[in-house]
Parts: structure tokens; C-alpha cells; sequence
């Protein structure tokens, strides 16, 4: 995510993390161990984090969020290789 996206309180939508552009040819996001999705400050619900058909971006639902808030999320993956990724957005909650 390159710049901010936004969603209004109420949305519960899914977001994805692209991870493509920091793999090998041949290398995948895995499922186990499990990405991970934060978010700062606290206040969004994220579920369903797991690893889209590609195996190339890690994918979670995001609900909730108060107005006016810009969140950075931040998810982490695991690679058929081994190596451990993060890729860094910006969320902003806007009710307009």
C-alpha cells in the first residue's frame, strides 16, 4: 500500500498486502506460521488474516475505526525460503 486508503466506520472490508516485489522468482508467502496485521493506535478490527490464491500478498478483513483517525497497519509475513517480510499502509477512517 503505497498511499493511504480509506473506508468509513461501518465498512468491513477486505484489504491486501502485496508482497510481490520483495520475493524471489519461485518464492511464496506461506500460511504457517500465520501473517500477522497490526494497527496504530488501536481501534480497527482485523480478522481473517491469512494468504490470498496467489501465495504473493497476505489479506485480512478490517471493520470498524473511528473518524478522522489515520491507522498505520502493518503486516507481517513468513516466505517459502524462510525469510520474514513486512509491508507498511496507511488506513484512514472517514465518514464523509
Amino acid at each position: 500500500m503505497s498511499h493511504p486508503l480509506t473506508k468509513q466506520p461501518i465498512e468491513s472490508r477486505i484489504y491486501a498486502f502485496n508482497f510481490s516485489a520483495n520475493l524471489a522468482t519461485g518464492e511464496t508467502i506461506v500460511a504457517s506460521p500465520v501473517p500477522t496485521v497490526t494497527a496504530t493506535p488501536n481501534g480497527l478490527t482485523i480478522t481473517s488474516v491469512g494468504v490470498d490464491s496467489t501465495s504473493k500478498k497476505v489479506q485480512c478483513r478490517i471493520a470498524s475505526g473511528t473518524h478522522g483517525v489515520q491507522y498505520k497497519l502493518t503486516a507481517t509475513a513468513t516466505t517459502s525460503l524462510g525469510n520474514v517480510l513486512e509491508e507498511d499502509g496507511d488506513l484512514v477512517v472517514d465518514n464523509t
